[in-house]
């Protein structure tokens, strides 16, 4: 009875800290087990950035830095969308701020496809986005909340 009134007392403490440390960046699908990993340790740089005081240039940078961590491009793609979601619905940017950083985080994922991307999507960005078949609506639906169609 005692051992049980334990195991039940540890449950509760690791679900307390477990939801404390919950982020509002939700995670894409990873193709690997070790883009899991990256993408955990990028998630915690990304929530620890103060995105009321960063700057188009700073959010490149970020981006920059850490886009390459991930091998699949499109999971990276959905993981920086979201961070910018995650910022505009903690009230710290507004839209018009989001919409230029999803526009950065697009820019340097086309380059990574070997395109240069900006506007509308085009075919090539759309193809892509479309064989990251577990990603692929979140993904669109990000990218029109922030303006790119």
């Amino acid at each position: 009875m005692r051992l049980a009134a334990f195991v039940m007392l540890c449950c509760i403490i690791q679900c307390a800290c477990v939801s404390d440390s919950t982020s509002c960046i939700e995670p894409p699908l990873y193709s690997s087990t070790t883009d899991s990993d990256t993408g955990g340790r990028i998630t915690i740089d990304l929530e620890r950035i103060d995105a009321k005081a960063i700057t188009t240039i700073g959010w490149s940078e970020v981006v920059t830095r850490n886009f390459a961590q991930l091998s699949d491009e499109n999971a990276a793609l959905l993981l920086f969308l979201n961070a910018i979601d995650c910022y505009l619905s903690r009230g710290d940017i507004g839209m018009e701020v989001a919409k230029s950083m999803a526009e950065s985080v697009r820019e340097i994922w086309s380059a990574r496809l070997g395109l240069k991307g900006s506007g509308q999507l085009v075919p090539l960005e759309r193809e892509s986005i479309e064989r990251s078949a577990g990603n692929a609506d979140r993904i669109f639906v990000r990218l029109k909340q922030f303006g790119i169609k």
